[in-house]
């Protein structure tokens, strides 16, 4: 493909300007959730499985809302990019309001179920595990509209080619979660109620600051301190639909199916579990730079398909694929390294760490070989508007491949969480080759939005 300088939309130098920016904030929350598990794992094993599996609940919620904001933000690339701003702020607006409104209400639902979701998601789990697991659930359910405002304003600032206001605020509230962490469970000895705290602080101060910034007049597209401004606009709310939903099924599905896996999990014991939190953190940090091209994917892929310039699409989709591949590769050594400076710090046994290294070997390969095409080209393709075939692909994954799979392999053969990560390689696997598929053929540019 043959694409001149002056034509291009983007440089490698604006991409990078997009990814690198993503990418450090997405360190900087790796390594919150690392130090918040280092901290716990000295509690009890108990209690860290227990955080664990609150975090999942609390994860497929927030996905659920992601998923709906990149519908939204999808829409928006491709508006600015026909520098239809107007229209664009249409969209934010009804997207935030609705998904504010709808966010209260799910708060409201965990505060009053939450030992009923947790009982019926992971059965019975012994005292400690279940009692830590409701408590973080709970305190955490009423910060849920401040979530959903947050990543509505991150990724408004990406749409806006601004990635750099989002990491600064990542770094503020890393350094007040791991501030209040450290207080309240080591000075106040607060234990998981700490830990929540102090995620619950972080996260409303700022909320309120990237939101704050939002209201500057001087943005392609800023919110007002009037409440009357916030209405929903039902012909964009219509659209936002038509590609959130899509994504947020997926999404939501994705995060139900690993919760149906987690809950084959819970049956093994806390020893297995907190080897599956050591290895999701450091997998996390393998996928990191992958997940932030796949971020950016959104912008960059929007816009080019906001002006129907076709080539471009190709031609940056390979490019990005190319760097999330390369980063991989390129991490991997590194995060190797790393590893008996994490055993070091965790305050697990022997036994937990041995299991550790045993799953660590099959995320790697599985990461290195599969999760680029499993996810960034996912990512390119819902860019396009071609989010339905994606959802259909996902959903039929997770459930035959990472869930059924993990139950035969982990349940019916006695592989517990070895056959769990051999059957997430599998569903990683039937994802790139049905993507790749789709791209190829490219019926992904008979979308239209």
């Amino acid at each position: 493909m043959n694409i001149e300088g002056n034509k291009k939309l983007f440089t490698n130098k604006m991409i990078l300007y997009f990814i690198i920016p993503i990418a450090i904030e997405k360190l900087l929350l790796r390594l919150l959730d690392i130090t918040d598990n280092i901290m716990i794992s000295h509690l009890g094993e108990d209690i860290l499985a227990g955080l664990n599996l609150a975090s999942q609940i609390n994860i497929m919620i927030y996905e659920i809302f992601r998923g709906l904001v990149l519908g939204g933000m999808i829409l928006v690339s491709q508006l600015l990019g026909r520098k239809d701003v107007t229209s664009a702020r249409k969209v934010v607006y009804s997207l935030l309001t609705f998904l504010t409104l709808i966010s209260f209400i799910i708060s409201a639902i965990i505060g009053f179920c939450g030992e009923h979701i947790v009982t019926l998601l992971f059965g019975q789990l012994n005292a400690q595990t279940y009692e830590s697991t409701v408590t973080y659930l709970k305190i955490l359910a009423p910060t849920y509209p401040a979530k959903v405002i947050y990543i509505c304003c991150t990724d408004l600032f990406r749409a806006m080619k601004n990635s750099k206001t989002p990491t600064k605020i990542s770094i503020l509230m890393n350094l007040i979660n791991i501030s209040c962490n450290y207080v309240f469970i080591y000075q106040f000895s607060m234990g998981v109620i700490g830990a929540a705290l102090g995620t619950v602080i972080a996260r409303c101060l700022c909320t309120l600051t990237i939101f704050l910034l939002l209201c500057n007049k001087k943005n392609d597209i800023y919110f007002e301190l009037n409440i009357k401004k916030y209405r929903i606009d039902f012909n964009s709310l219509k659209k936002i639909l038509s590609l959130g939903v899509s994504t947020a099924t997926d999404k939501g599905m994705f995060q139900l199916g690993k919760l149906a896996v987690i809950s084959i999990l819970s049956t093994f014991g806390s020893l297995q579990i907190a080897a599956n939190v050591i290895v999701s953190n450091i997998d996390l940090l393998l996928e990191l730079f992958v997940d932030s091209v796949s971020m950016s994917t959104t912008m960059i892929i929007g816009r080019c398909v906001g002006i129907k310039d076709w080539e471009q699409v190709r031609y940056y989709s390979k490019k990005l694929m190319l760097m999330g591949i390369l980063s991989t590769i390129i991490t991997l050594p590194i995060l190797l390294l790393l590893l008996p400076i994490l055993h070091s710090l965790y305050g697990t046994s022997n036994e937990v760490w041995h299991l550790v290294m045993i799953l660590t070997i099959i995320s790697c390969i599985s990461i290195v070989t599969l999760y680029t095409t499993s996810f960034t080209l996912a990512h390119i393709l819902r860019a396009t508007g071609d989010v339905k075939f994606v959802m259909v692909i996902s959903i039929l994954s997770m459930w035959v491949f990472r869930f059924g799979a993990s139950y035969i392999i982990a349940k019916c053969f006695g592989l517990g969480v070895i056959g769990i990560k051999i059957a997430m390689a599998l569903d990683w696997a039937f994802r790139s080759i049905m993507f790749i598929t789709r791209y190829r053929s490219g019926k992904w540019q008979k979308n239209r939005v």
